[in-house]
């Protein structure tokens, strides 16, 4: 048996391998491999309830969590121990939320399953960017700082610290159940066909169009000042939506030159581990780096996007409110008919009777 543990990390083509995964779970079963269902998010199709069961926010009282925790192992155990399956598989990228929690839970399993951790991990400059813009996105979380700001933040570099996120993994587990693989190596082609070679899963179809794509910076920086003004305003996903295929800014950064050098400094030990235990090596391309917002740049492009998103938001009012006159329109039509040409309801009520 094999219970594979995909554990992101974030904006390393996760959302693409998990729809890729959920929607051939059929097929996969044909094979004798299940997508778990312990602790799967049906509407994300990923296994972030797990995460939410295993890393407590402090609402549950420790006997809650506790009976939470046995009960996700129980749940696990008999899909490991199921005679028709050969392979689990879980997909999550919060599973490589820096904690020792996490993979002691998967540890207590290595009796019935050879545990394969696997981890995509991406320079760490352009992955904290792409996170602190998915943050934004996300709303719950608060951000209102700006990505320097964020990259003072310890609990926020952590995220990048990739070689010390698999220490905790590799206590349990060992290095060998560790594989990583390099994003950048994996999307020159096709992302998801390519992980799956990677790891020993069937070839899978990628999703039709992206997802969960990454917003702009000036859409970022959008939703930063609205949600420090209202912090509730992160939670209008509808607006958020318009914001996703837009171009304006997309070919920018806002990690400065010497923002970027100070990640690069502050992850190089942490890097070299990871090249020399598990042979991949990050912060090399310098090709791909993007123009340099500045300040006034970001800010006109965030007024140019909110432009854009009230206009598509006015469009859509608009036709929801030239649907609500036709229907009133048509309601005054009905109510001016005399009774006897008005339509007449066919269906017979319930008769109850009475006995004496």
């Amino acid at each position: 048996m094999r219970l594979q543990v995909h554990i992101g990390t974030y904006k390393t083509g996760t959302t693409s391998i998990q729809v890729a995964l959920s929607q051939a779970a059929d097929v996969l079963e044909d094979r004798a491999i299940r997508y778990s269902q312990v602790g799967l998010n049906p509407k994300f199709q990923k296994h972030l309830h797990l995460f939410d069961h295993l890393v407590d926010d402090g609402t549950n009282t420790p006997r809650h969590a506790k009976h939470r925790r046995t009960r996700l192992a129980a749940q696990l155990r008999s899909e490991l121990i199921d005679p028709n399956t050969q392979m689990v598989v879980l997909s999550e990228e919060e599973l490589s939320y820096p904690s020792s929690v996490i993979p002691e839970f998967f540890g207590q399993f290595q009796d019935l399953a050879n545990i394969e951790v696997v981890m995509v991990v991406r320079d760490q400059p352009d992955f904290l960017e792409s996170l602190y813009l998915q943050w934004l996105k996300e709303g719950p979380r608060g951000i209102t700082g700006t990505f320097e700001q964020m990259c003072e933040d310890s609990s926020f570099l952590a995220r990048g610290d990739f070689s010390v996120i698999l220490d905790r993994w590799s206590d349990v587990l060992g290095t060998g159940a560790i594989t990583v693989l390099d994003f950048d190596q994996l999307r020159k082609g096709d992302l998801v066909e390519n992980f799956c070679e990677a790891v020993g899963l069937p070839p899978l179809l990628t999703p039709d169009s992206t997802t969960n794509p990454t917003i702009s910076p000036a859409g970022g920086e959008l939703l930063r000042r609205a949600g420090r003004a209202d912090p509730d305003f992160r939670r209008m996903q509808f607006f958020i939506n318009r914001l996703e295929p837009t171009d304006i800014g997309r070919t920018s950064s806002v990690c400065s030159s010497a923002v970027r050098a100070n990640l690069l400094s502050h992850f190089e030990a942490s890097n070299k581990r990871l090249r020399v235990e598990y042979g991949v090596t990050l912060n090399t391309s310098q090709s791909k780096r993007m123009p340099l917002q500045t300040s006034a740049e970001l800010h006109e492009q965030a007024l140019d996007l909110s432009a854009e998103a009230l206009a598509s938001l006015w469009l859509d009012f608009t036709a929801q409110q030239a649907k609500v006159r036709r229907l009133r329109r048509q309601l005054r039509a009905l109510d001016s008919q005399p009774a006897d040409e008005q339509p007449q309801d066919t269906s017979t009520a319930p008769v109850t009777s009475f006995d004496a």
